[in-house]
């Protein structure tokens, strides 16, 4: 029909332009039954003349064409005809060129060793056979078959009747009060009763088919609602079928396990896949297994070699790739062979992948079992993997939504594979994904969700299909479906309000359903959600009710990293204050379980009860104690460092011993990035919680404190309002104070040199930023006032001291620094109502080391005071040593060495260069002391414009 089509076929030089040239109608039709082998032939035909005959005669030698495919069409069978033209013609020689540059397998195909008497049946049992595999019948003309000719049923009709009794089962299975159930495990016991008379009856085949109709037979039976799953359960029919199956499988199992090598490929697949799907526990079995499998599993299909690796992942976890369960010999040796196959196995994934060989659920599968079982394959494995899925997936006709869903997992669970290759994945089934979300269940959709999460690769039009087509669903979804589906919304920050409040109230009405993960899981994803208000506060407040009702029944079923997740949850929710009993549950069962935790573990449940305000000394020296044990810091991060020691500090817990192993790991981490931390990987806010900690645990290490400061002046060069809040420049002002006044004789002396050197214009944004915190006196802090006045004496509201401190109420004159400190019950823990906090004691600490005299007045001292007498009478009793003794201090012109400041470390030559900097004169007259006048110039810019400098 084409004269171009034949001319470019008698052409072997032609065969890329084909791909291009359109197709005519009989090539088209010829395309659905082509063939590669016909081909040489049909060109054999079009060549009988050369190729200048052809360029003179081109109507001979469309004949001659047309004779060449009429020759083939009478010569070879129509459902191996082959067109030139047809479009898979590429594809088809590129698959056979890689299949011939295949490298040479390092096994041969063998045939699996068989005994000729297991494979000869006589007639009857095979017109037997033949009548129970009827594909038109159904599973009452086998039970009726059974029943009439029970004494004529042999080895091999025992197992095609379980395998066709397994595939003709009732939607749901079997009901358990029928008579179809006791003929059931009537025909299983009868098999199980034949197996133990004739164990050399049973031929593999037989075995591998018994074993797969038991295994389908014991799979759990669907309900049509959970009254008729009431009903029925734990009858005593159904627990019989259970064990009839089981006892049949370990059977089946134990002389499968002498003779694996009896076994087909698919045989043997098959019998790991029942094992796999029936939970039983075999490690003997799948060591035989695995050991026969692994030199032959080049005569594996691609179904099989995915079946096999499936069953072992399922069943042994991560025992598959080498990690034994237990420390069992069986468990051993069945582990060390399940990894020398999933090696063999791998490589001839690899080999297959880019053939076409596997389909879309079988490469599925296969990804998945290597990243269930935790096998290190290659990154060649995973990018001929994804290259092969990817034509796969995107074809709705070929890849079920199970299927993308499955494969996605697996990337997101393995996290190898070659960045860009796995990033093109995610991208494509993305799109796939989001034109079919209506087809995707419950647990598609949460693990789709959670993979993308997981891989952190951006894909808000998938998130937004998801939200739009879960939202319906969410009471159909089980408590993992949900727990992964808010964990997934969370982890990637996308917007779903509708969807989460629909999730929050269905975990919520069904929270006594979650495990102890799901319910970790689901408390840290609201939390998370809840810092953006992604979700209403109403049916968070509720959701939280409930969750921290069924997680306190069950703490010790939560994993450490449960434990520190929940507690962790709550305290970033702001739900701690309502649920203190849930926090001492989770200290008395962490404390005991410290050993197990890992760091990120001890920073979480730190920050946890810090945060909330908690205090728990039995859990806090537990975790000092645990983290100071050598080389248990050296596995923290930074975060992990930082958050561990600003928890301690605000607690005003930790040991010296905890702060030193803390101390040593950030310089240790400095070192190795060339001393620089940033490099190392600390941020902005964790630099200014470090050093804050350290100031306030009153823990002198100065040379720890001169890496940080240092550090913070880097970061702040550029812009410092960016780079920190306005409550780490607050913190960042009290480390200053802290170095400025910390004594004689400590390392703090190169700190505060360094402090002196840092740019006027930050350490003025450090004053103003602690200067002018929000003062927001309570009405108990006002009547402490008022009774002072009373007494005749003249205060200041909320006084600031010249370096940013702030007192509640200060006495006149000011140089008698005398102040009144009101603790309302922010400065002491929640649980713990007369223990003052560790930020508490760091300012009173400050005031202190400044000169300052100062009466406290804790608000449970304040609340029992019956009137206006007994007040002023607390107060004047307070008041009356203080008051004396700064008196006679004032008096004293003697300035006491901790009225030091920044400049009074500084040598002469160092001082001349910040009064440069700062416009002031450097110079100084003969005979007064250089250094004294250099500091008084200093000291009188200071004071006289704490502005200065801010810009």
């Amino acid at each position: 029909r084409c004269r171009r089509c034949v001319a470019l076929a008698a052409d072997q030089r032609g065969s890329k332009s084909l791909q291009k040239h359109p197709l005519s109608h009989y090539s088209r039709t010829l395309n659905q039954t082509a063939r590669y082998r016909t081909s040489g032939a049909i060109s054999s035909g079009l060549q009988l003349q050369s190729p200048g005959q052809r360029e003179r005669y081109p109507v001979d030698r469309l004949a001659m064409g047309c004779r060449a495919l009429l020759l083939a069409l009478l010569v070879a069978p129509l459902d191996s005809f082959y067109h030139p033209v047809c479009t898979r013609v590429p594809l088809a020689l590129r698959a056979q060129q890689q299949r011939q540059q295949r490298p040479k397998r390092l096994h041969k195909r063998r045939e699996p060793e068989r005994e000729p008497e297991r494979r000869s049946w006589n007639p009857q049992a095979i017109k037997l056979n033949r009548q129970i595999a009827n594909r038109d019948g159904s599973h009452e003309d086998i039970f009726r078959l059974f029943n009439t000719r029970k004494k004529d049923f042999c080895e091999v009709n025992y197992a095609t009747a379980l395998n066709w009794l397994a595939k003709k089962q009732p939607r749901g299975g079997y009901a358990v009060d029928s008579q179809d159930a006791r003929n059931l495990a009537e025909l299983i016991l009868a098999a199980s009763n034949q197996l133990d008379a004739n164990p050399d009856g049973w031929d593999a085949r037989a075995l591998a088919n018994a074993a797969w109709g038991a295994a389908k037979l014991l799979q759990p039976r669907k309900y049509a609602n959970p009254r008729e799953r009431r009903a029925v359960q734990g009858s005593d029919i159904e627990e019989a079928l259970k064990a009839a199956c089981a006892s049949l499988l370990r059977k089946i199992g134990d002389l499968a396990e002498t003779r694996p090598d009896d076994f087909k490929a698919q045989e043997l697949a098959n019998v790991a896949w029942s094992f796999a799907t029936a939970d039983l526990d075999a490690p003997r079995l799948y060591a035989s297994l695995a050991t026969s499998a692994t030199p032959r599993l080049a005569q594996f299909s691609a179904q099989e070699l995915a079946n096999v690796a499936w069953a072992f992942a399922k069943r042994l976890g991560t025992g598959a790739a080498g990690v034994p369960n237990t420390n069992a010999p069986d468990d051993v040796a069945c582990a060390e062979a399940s990894r020398t196959m999933f090696e063999a196995w791998s490589e001839e994934c690899i080999l297959r992948f880019p053939d076409g060989d596997f389909k879309a659920q079988e490469l599925a599968n296969a990804v998945w079992a290597v990243a269930t079982a935790g096998f290190e394959a290659s990154d060649e494995f995973w990018d001929t993997a994804a290259r092969a899925a990817v034509p796969l997936m995107r074809d709705p006709e070929q890849a079920q939504t199970q299927n993308i869903a499955n494969c996605l997992w697996s990337y997101a669970k393995s996290g190898d594979g070659t960045p860009a290759v796995r990033k093109e994945l995610f991208s494509e089934l993305a799109d796939a994904a989001s034109k079919r979300v209506d087809e995707f269940n419950a647990q598609e959709l949460g693990n789709t969700a959670w993979a993308y999460a997981t891989a952190s690769i951006a894909a808000p039009e998938l998130f937004d299909a998801i939200a739009a087509s879960a939202e319906g669903r969410v009471e159909r979804f089980i408590a993992q479906n949900l727990a992964n589906t808010a964990w997934a919304f969370a982890t990637a920050s996308h917007r779903a309000p509708r969807l989460l409040d629909a999730v929050a109230r269905e975990a919520a009405r069904r929270a006594d359903e979650f495990k102890p993960q799901e319910l970790a899981n689901t408390a840290w994803a609201f939390a998370t959600c809840s810092r953006d208000d992604f979700v209403d506060a109403k049916i968070q407040r509720q959701l939280f009710d409930n969750i921290a009702r069924a997680a306190y029944k069950r703490l010790d079923r939560f994993s450490d990293q449960g434990l520190s997740n929940i507690a962790w949850a709550f305290a970033a929710a702001g739900e701690a204050q309502r649920h203190e009993k849930l926090f001492g549950a989770v200290a008395s069962e962490a404390a005991p379980r410290v050993a197990e935790f890992q760091p990120q573990g001890f920073s979480n449940l730190a920050w946890a009860f810090s945060t909330a305000e908690l205090s728990s000394s039995e859990l806090f020296d537990a975790m000092a104690s645990e983290i100071a044990k050598q080389n248990r810091a050296a596995r923290f991060n930074p975060q992990e460092i930082a958050n561990t020691a600003w928890a301690f500090a605000k607690n005003a817990e930790g040991s010296k011993q905890l702060f030193d192993s803390l101390a040593t790991m950030t310089l240790v981490l400095g070192a190795k990035s060339g001393g620089d931390l940033t490099r190392a990987g600390f941020t902005p806010q964790e630099l200014s919680n470090l050093a804050w900690a350290y100031a306030c645990a009153d823990h002198v290490d100065g040379a720890l404190l001169r890496k940080l400061w240092n550090a913070v002046v880097e970061v702040a060069a550029d812009d410092a309002t960016q780079c920190f809040t306005i409550e780490e420049l607050r913190q960042l002002q009290q480390v200053v104070l802290h170095a400025r006044n910390s004594g004689r004789g400590t390392n703090m002396d190169g700190l505060v040199t360094d402090i002196a050197r840092a740019p006027a214009g930050f350490t003025g944004l450090l004053r103003r930023s602690l200067a002018e915190a929000d003062a927001s006196p309570s009405r108990a802090q006002d009547e402490v006032a008022q009774s002072l006045e009373a007494l005749g004496l003249e205060v200041v509201h909320e006084f600031v001291i010249p370096d940013g401190l702030s007192v509640d109420v200060a006495l006149k004159p000011l140089r008698w620094r005398v102040a009144v400190e009101f603790d309302g019950p922010r400065h002491y823990f929640r649980n713990e109502k007369r223990l003052p906090t560790g930020r508490t004691n760091f300012k009173v600490r400050l005031l202190r080391a400044l000169g300052w005299r100062v009466l406290h007045v804790p608000y449970f001292d304040w609340a029992r005071l019956p009137d206006e007498k007994a007040r002023q009478n607390y107060l004047k009793t307070g008041l009356a040593a203080i008051v004396k003794s700064a008196r006679k201090a004032s008096k004293v012109e003697v300035v006491s060495e901790d009225d030091r400041d920044e400049f009074s470390a500084l040598k002469v030559a160092e001082l001349r260069r910040l009064c440069e900097a700062r416009g002031l004169e450097s110079r100084v007259k003969r005979g007064l002391d250089a250094r004294a006048t250099l500091i008084e110039r200093l000291r009188a810019q200071k004071s006289s414009s704490p502005e200065e400098g801010g810009g």
